[in-house]
């Protein structure tokens, strides 16, 4: 057999090897993207701005904001006992 026949034996049989070769282990789906959120911000009283963020695309909280928001199911801490107009606590009624 010549060199001429033999490489067009090889290369149908090598492309047919090839293309019949047993897949690779499944690919796994990829996750599907969050929300896409608008792209506004919100003006903080210091002059800093903060974006949309979270899976219900709200602004956080500016930098140095000591406010808690409302708890999700309404129920919240204890709130503080009252005071007198000179900051001493007052007495509870009995």
């Amino acid at each position: 057999m010549s060199t001429k026949g033999a490489v067009f034996l090889l290369v149908p049989l090598v492309a047919s090897a090839i293309a019949c070769r047993p897949p690779g282990p499944p690919q796994p789906e990829p996750e599907p993207p969050g929300p896409i959120c608008t792209r506004d911000a919100q003006l903080c009283p210091d002059g800093s701005a903060v974006g949309r963020t979270g899976p219900d695309c709200s602004f956080p909280p500016c930098p140095g904001d000591q406010t808690m928001p409302p708890p999700p199911n309404g129920v919240g801490p204890d709130p503080a006992p009252p005071t007198s107009p000179n900051g001493d606590p007052e007495p509870v009624p009995m």
